[in-house]
């Protein structure tokens, strides 16, 4: 997979949060639900809170979205 350079640098901007999680003894099941949660909930904020835009842009069905945010 051929990753962009501007997501290369985010990715990066991202270490240091990561190393405070690690840190924080956070499971690795934790950060996987947080970074889920926090790429849903931005999906939804770019569709201007249409559920099932936001699921067409990460490519999951509208009830998944639902599952990982607290929109019912």
């Amino acid at each position: 997979m051929q990753i962009k350079p501007e997501v290369q640098q985010s990715w990066a901007a991202l270490k240091p949060a990561l190393e405070t999680m690690l840190q924080s003894s956070f499971t690795l099941y934790e950060v996987r639900d947080m970074t889920m949660r926090a790429y849903v909930e931005t999906a939804i904020t770019v569709s201007n809170g249409n559920v099932s835009e936001a699921g067409r842009k990460i490519k999951v069905h509208r009830n998944t979205i639902y599952r990982y945010t607290d929109k019912r």
